[in-house]
């Protein structure tokens, strides 16, 4: 979803259920896994009482499935302690549990040193309250995001036997066309688009306005012969600068149906300039 509210343009990016769904499982559950090694890393000095054990929590976003995301899985734990909460939040603060490292600016907040493969973050935040001179109650909500994967569905086909590929602004003619007919080059091409990571849903980026008069890269991949169908579309800002973020993702179709946005299109844009002999990208735009 994006919207233009006073001069920016407000991304609201989102993802519905898709064929991924048994690998966001499996990294659902990877996320809780390391959600509870956070709360289990917790020692509480004076500790009088163990956390009772509490069912993980995962809030997508309404109308998207359990299973695809966007979600953040949560564990939490209590604990009361026979010494003064300055005591208890002197030594917390001191000695990160293990595995984790205090994050910057922030008081008895940890983040994992190490982050699993497939989660985007894991985060540790721990408060300490006074229940009287010498004792203190500690409650811990270690928060894990997982990263949504692409799907196979939401790929460049492997029967895209041609590729056109235009620069120009929208609604222009294009200042550029090259026509690639080597299938090699063409899978060399597929391969570099399929490998970018999509924008992870779930945030709303605020981004600046964009421009009309901004070239545009587009890719159109066409199975070829006399019909020469469309199969796979993708457009990327000719001056996209790096790292991209969600306000400058590729926009991807296959076979008409939006995907999510891709993110590395500045490095796509250069590596496929650079095959081809011909340059596709442009330097920034100045209104």
């Amino acid at each position: 979803m994006v919207a233009a509210v006073c001069g920016a343009v407000v991304v609201l990016v989102a993802s519905g259920p898709s064929d991924a769904d048994s690998a966001a499982v499996s990294r659902r559950a990877l996320a809780a896994h390391e959600a509870g090694r956070l709360i289990a890393a917790v020692r509480i000095p004076g500790q009088v009482a163990t956390p009772a054990s509490e069912p993980e929590s995962a809030d997508p976003i309404a109308g998207l499935s359990r299973a695809t995301g966007p979600v953040t899985v949560g564990r939490s734990g209590s604990w009361s302690a026979s010494r003064s909460a300055a005591a208890v939040r002197a030594l917390l603060d001191a000695h990160p549990p293990a595995g984790t490292r205090r994050a910057p600016g922030a008081s008895l907040t940890f983040i994992a040193i190490h982050d699993p493969a497939g989660l985007a973050s894991a985060r540790l935040e721990l408060t300490v309250v006074a229940t009287g001179p010498r004792s203190s109650a500690v409650h811990a909500e270690a928060l894990v995001r997982w990263l949504v994967a692409r799907s196979p569905a939401e790929r460049v086909p492997t029967g895209a036997h041609e590729l056109e590929i235009t620069r120009g602004a929208i609604g222009h003619a294009p200042s550029l066309v090259v026509r690639v007919s080597d299938r090699a080059r063409i899978a060399r091409i597929r391969a570099l688009l399929d490998r970018l990571a999509p924008v992870q849903p779930g945030h709303v980026y605020h981004c600046p306005a964009q421009f009309a008069q901004v070239p545009v890269v587009s890719f159109v991949f066409r199975a070829g012969g006399s019909r020469s169908q469309v199969l796979a579309v993708a457009t990327e800002q000719a001056d996209v600068r790096a790292p991209t973020t969600a306000c400058d993702a590729m926009h991807f179709t296959v076979g008409g149906r939006e995907q999510a946005p891709l993110l590395g299109g500045y490095r796509l844009l250069r590596e496929v300039s650079s095959l081809l002999g011909r340059r596709l990208w442009t330097g920034p735009y100045a209104a």
